[in-house]
């Protein structure tokens, strides 16, 4: 830029210089006639206009300055479009990033919201299961005292069936501890099975997470090679019009 601005300099003086030669020039000077050579081999041949050297380099000194002006103009204008694309691919870019931003909010929204239902229907689970094993636990309570409380009315009433009565008391006290043994059983596997129920909604929710990262990865890369190619064109762009 500095060498266009001090070759448009020079050429600015030259024009000057050249319209004051011309103006000296046009006035008519009594130019006294040289004799011709002794021994001439060629005649010189006379000439309309004496100054048509200084004409010719004005008319190409004109012609260099609005070439000057055409290729200055070609690369302001270049210069103008690169400048809007740039614009253009900068909103663009924020853009994607405020997109971005608001898939990933969305995202974490939506994993609170489905962990805050799984623990409330965990706990609703838990509760049932704590309310079956009570109501159970009164059911054998009170048939356990209504058979005592009958078991000792027959021996008050019949002291001859003593050895029958304790035969069956035996019998119920180790059918009472048979359910009980049972009902313990039950409540070990109830336990086991809400802890593998809960050890699965852990994985499933861990394995939905890592999907939802991977695709998220997958499209910041994504994203990241599209601007990649795009800086490579502008730079490319840019390279271009340098080396013009």
């Amino acid at each position: 830029m500095r060498q266009r601005r001090n070759s448009y300099r020079v050429y600015q003086t030259s024009i000057a210089n050249n319209e004051n030669s011309e103006t000296v020039l046009e006035d008519p000077v009594d130019t006294p006639e040289v004799p011709p050579p002794a021994n001439p081999r060629v005649p010189s041949k006379p000439r309309s206009d004496d100054n048509w050297r200084t004409n010719r380099a004005v008319q190409s000194a004109k012609r260099a300055a609005a070439k000057a002006t055409a290729e200055r103009d070609t690369v302001a204008n270049d210069a103008a479009k690169i400048l809007d694309k740039l614009t253009q691919a900068k909103a663009r870019v924020k853009e994607v990033e405020h997109q971005q931003f608001m898939e990933r909010k969305d995202a974490r929204t939506t994993a609170i919201k489905t962990e805050e239902e799984h623990k409330f229907a965990l706990s609703e689970l838990t509760e049932k299961y704590f309310s079956q094993i009570e109501q159970a636990q009164a059911s054998v309570d009170v048939e356990t005292t209504k058979r005592i409380t009958e078991e000792e009315l027959r021996i008050k009433s019949d002291q001859k069936h003593a050895t029958k009565l304790r035969k069956e008391r035996s019998f119920f006290s180790d059918k009472l501890l048979n359910e009980q043994t049972k009902l313990t059983k039950e409540r070990i596997s109830q336990e086991a099975v809400i802890d593998h129920m809960r050890d699965q909604w852990k994985l499933k929710l861990a394995a939905t997470r890592l999907k939802a990262e991977t695709a998220k990865i997958v499209e910041n890369v994504k994203v990241m090679k599209k601007l990649k190619k795009k800086d490579n064109k502008l730079a490319f762009a840019f390279s271009e019009n340098k080396k013009r």
